[in-house]
């Protein structure tokens, strides 16, 4: 995820009404989370239960079960089944193509919205879809639909740790979030991005729990 980049429609947040999350950091569109703007202590559903998706597989999964990469202020995480290196670090710091560290500080760097990849503005490939100035979605992610957070699916995961401290879910709320509908899977960036994901919403899930994705 990229920050400033809403991890619902993967449109940017700037100059719109938003939320953040006071757990993961990260912007959403009020609109896209369904609530009031500018709360000041607002969690999104995958925190208020304790998960994460995965950078890599883009897979929702148990925080315990996740490894955060080593970068200072980098709040990406991959799954044990992509990778049990707990000295990690992310591909979103160091440029892609010409291998140069990444410094947001000057400007330069753009990262997928996806996945951990990043690049100097020179070096981004020409296939990149632009999703703001400093963020693009690789051209692998153009039709990738991906399964929208299931809390039932979380807890199952578990129980099923054999082993592992059972971790409780931070808020006696999350159970409103039981059953709901989340997504991000938008093929164009604005408004459009947003009915998309409404659409998808209506029309149900594919019995694998992705959303189906457009003709």
């Amino acid at each position: 995820m990229v920050a400033g980049i809403c991890p619902e429609c993967e449109v940017s947040c700037v100059g719109e009404a938003s939320v953040r999350c006071c757990r993961c950091g990260h912007d959403f569109h009020a609109a896209c989370v369904n609530t009031q703007a500018d709360q000041i202590r607002w969690t999104c559903a995958p925190c208020a239960v304790n998960a994460a998706r995965c950078s890599q597989c883009q897979v929702y999964q148990p925080v315990e079960e996740t490894i955060k990469c080593a970068a200072p202020g980098c709040a990406r995480v991959r799954c044990r089944t992509c990778g049990t290196d707990e000295d990690w670090t992310c591909g979103a710091h160091a440029c892609g193509a010409c291998g140069r560290v990444l410094d947001d500080k000057d400007g330069d760097a753009v990262r997928c919205v996806r996945c951990p990849r990043g690049f100097c503005r020179g070096c981004r490939p020409a296939s990149a879809a632009p999703v703001s100035t400093n963020a693009f979605r690789c051209v692998a992610h153009v039709r990738e639909v991906r399964a929208p957070f299931d809390v039932g699916l979380i807890r199952r995961r578990r129980r099923g740790l054999r082993g592992a401290a059972v971790v409780v879910d931070d808020f006696a709320t999350a159970d409103e979030f039981a059953g709901a509908e989340f997504s991000s899977d938008d093929e164009a960036p604005g408004d459009s991005a947003r009915a998309d994901l409404a659409a998808s919403r209506q029309s149900g899930f594919s019995a694998e729990g992705a959303v189906q994705p457009p003709p």
